[in-house]
């Protein structure tokens, strides 16, 4: 094997390696203080009501995330702008994220296997939220 063939297939390995291992997207915020929790509150509100369809689909994900890693807390203005979405959302995409979202904010506790696991991007996320309604809503039936 010449050197070039060594070089490329060294890249090829990492390059593979990198991308096999989980990433996690979202914060984890247990930790954060009252103050810190307000301010996504505040932030995380103006960021669902913004005139962006890129930006309320990738902020719909983080504060579902948040909700489940703090069910007990309340993202009150959060709330406001998730249940505006569901039924104003510029897209159906986003309108049904906000549901999953609007369940999740809901029940916390119903998405707690969800909430467990990590996630490579917002789409498994979401994902994963849909399917545990799912699960749930077939084994009530």
């Amino acid at each position: 094997m010449n050197k070039k063939q060594m070089v490329l297939a060294a890249l090829m390995i990492v390059a593979l390696t990198s991308l096999s291992q989980a990433q996690t997207f979202f914060p984890v915020l247990k930790n954060f203080s009252a103050a810190d929790k307000e301010r996504v509150d505040k932030d995380y509100a103006i960021s669902l009501s913004a005139d962006n369809n890129g930006l309320n689909e990738s902020a719909l994900a983080v504060v579902t995330m948040v909700k489940l890693d703090c069910p007990a807390d309340d993202f009150s203005k959060i709330k406001v702008e998730i249940d505006r979405l569901v039924m104003n959302g510029a897209t159906p995409v986003i309108r049904y994220k906000a549901y999953l979202a609007e369940a999740v904010y809901d029940n916390p506790a119903m998405f707690n296997d969800v909430a467990a696991r990590q996630y490579t991007n917002r789409d498994a996320f979401f994902s994963a939220v849909a399917e545990k309604m799912i699960k749930t809503l077939l084994s009530s039936i």
